[in-house]
């Protein structure tokens, strides 16, 4: 198992007053979970695993054909932002994420499963303020979305999947994954690579993996490969998670997704087209709908929504004589 830490400093502001007792105690539980992390990192005599798409290159080690592997991700945030005169807009809180996964791979199907653990401490209770300003940052939002719960943590089920294989070819997955758009087929050119990463992946679909929880998908993925070429098909419900530390349950949300990407490789320099489709269904009547109307139009409407999105996206790299 390893351990990560990050922390999330955003820009300073004049802040609202908030006991330092309050503080001091988040300040201290973000500390003491650093130092546990750091007593245990544990360096795996194994060779480096492929991550999973949203993965953070976990350890692994084997146990006859199965794999286990497992991360310990460990953050502390700290807002100093909003202006406000009602609410607290200036707070520190802790957040861990743990996942642990036990896998097998044969020459026909492989399976995985995987559970997450996250933790959140010290989330602020008085960061809200009257609209139109709301929650002052996600330390309110985490508040709100864990039924007003300061400290909180929850295990579930993060993947479940059985994967079957035709060779190459063809694959088919069943279960609980996670996906993230535009990451179907991996540039051979590290360049290529990049600009995929940060500027396509998940930009439409994806795991949420900036958020103290993440999220998984419920479905079916198809992928078929003809050479370099791929085909991409996924049919899924959304689970729960994100903002929520319960992340077992469904969302009564789904979607459709295929995309099609051309990998083109010229003495030039590589490039990449994908064309992509997606159909998005939200039938949940009772949720208030965002968008200009009066209020009261919004609340009158209980129809689903309906969505679909078509695009196309082109990555081109140009070598250059040095």
């Amino acid at each position: 198992m390893t351990s990560r830490v990050a922390m999330s400093l955003l820009r300073s502001r004049p802040r609202a007053s908030r006991s330092a007792k309050g503080n001091n105690r988040a300040i201290g539980i973000g500390f003491l979970l650093l130092m546990l992390s750091m007593a245990f990192t544990v360096v795996a005599p194994c060779q480096t695993p492929t991550a999973s798409p949203g993965a953070n290159n976990p350890a692994s080690v084997t146990a006859g054909s199965l794999k286990i592997s497992g991360s310990w991700r460990i953050r502390s945030e700290s807002w100093d932002w909003f202006e406000d005169g009602t609410a607290s807009s200036t707070y520190t809180f802790p957040h861990s994420l743990l996942r642990l996964s036990i896998g097998q791979t044969r020459a026909g199907m492989d399976w995985q499963a995987e559970a997450a653990v996250p933790m959140l401490f010290a989330l602020p209770d008085d960061a809200t303020a009257a609209a139109p300003q709301g929650q002052l940052g996600l330390g309110a939002t985490y508040f709100a979305a864990n039924k007003g719960r300061r400290n909180i943590a929850r295990i579930f089920l993060k993947q479940g999947y059985v994967r079957f294989k035709d060779g190459e070819r063809r694959t088919l997955r069943l279960g609980r994954f996670e996906f993230l758009d535009g990451s179907e087929v991996t540039p051979k050119d590290p360049t290529l690579a990049v600009l995929e990463k940060t500027r396509i992946t998940q930009r439409l679909i994806g795991n949420f993996g900036w958020s103290a929880v993440g999220r998984s998908y419920d479905g079916i993925q198809f992928t078929q490969n003809w050479r370099k070429n791929n085909f991409t098909f996924v049919a899924a419900r959304i689970t729960q998670g994100v903002f929520q530390a319960e992340g077992m349950g469904e969302i009564d949300v789904g979607f459709l997704y295929g995309s099609y990407t051309v990998p083109i490789s010229k003495k030039g320099g590589d490039s990449e087209l994908r064309i992509f489709g997606i159909g998005y269904d939200d039938p949940r009547g009772t949720v208030l709908k965002t968008d200009n109307r009066p209020l009261a139009a919004r609340r009158a409407d209980n129809q689903d929504i309906l969505l679909g999105t078509f695009g196309a996206d082109y990555l081109q790299v140009f070598n250059t004589a040095t």
